[in-house]
């Protein structure tokens, strides 16, 4: 019982401590994870992943990556046709930091839901449109790197193609279940 409170204690403490955000926040992740579908897969193997065939953004084209295997296959429920889905894994040192950037998608709605609760607020200030918020939306999001936006939301955009001799390994769903039950 000792033990356990000293743990807690402990946990608490380091939880608290200043120092814990500012080393999450500036350290970068080993691996970086992107999901694909059995469509695309072979293309990917051959190509590599094409910043042409990015669909879902907002400000720019690019490849949305994720830090964790789980974060990425949150996504494969999005597309039904992906049943059976893929998720290539990537050195971060094998990739430009140049081309990171927040991501587009999650970062502006997380914003966008911030900035929604605190309509009186942005009403004094003399926000009141919703292109006004999206403007004021932009400019934050400007304002951010991608550190930003993987601690906030675990996920950057990588704004430049990747080659198949980037990836440390491709894993399939089943793969992917098996590490996702062994955490």
């Amino acid at each position: 019982m000792k033990d356990l409170k000293q743990f807690i204690k402990t946990t608490i403490r380091e939880f608290l401590n200043e120092n814990w955000i500012d080393k999450r926040f500036n350290q970068n992740p080993k691996f970086l994870y992107h999901l694909t579908g059995e469509d695309t897969i072979n293309d990917i193997k051959n190509n590599g992943l094409q910043i042409k065939y990015s669909k879902q953004h907002k400000f720019e084209n690019g490849i949305y990556l994720a830090d964790s295997i789980y974060t990425a296959s949150n996504y494969s429920f999005l597309d039904v046709n992906r049943e059976n889905y893929y998720i290539i894994e990537i050195s971060f040192n094998n990739l430009d930091i140049e081309y990171m950037k927040p991501d587009d998608y999650e970062m502006i709605d997380l914003l966008y839901e911030e900035f929604l609760e605190y309509e009186e607020l942005l009403n004094s200030i003399g926000i009141e449109s919703e292109n006004e918020i999206y403007d004021n939306i932009k400019h934050i999001y400007n304002s951010l790197n991608y550190k930003h936006s993987l601690f906030i939301c675990g996920q950057l955009l990588y704004t430049k193609d990747i080659e198949p001799s980037k990836f440390s390994r491709i894993l399939t769903k089943q793969e992917t279940n098996k590490f996702l039950l062994k955490k």
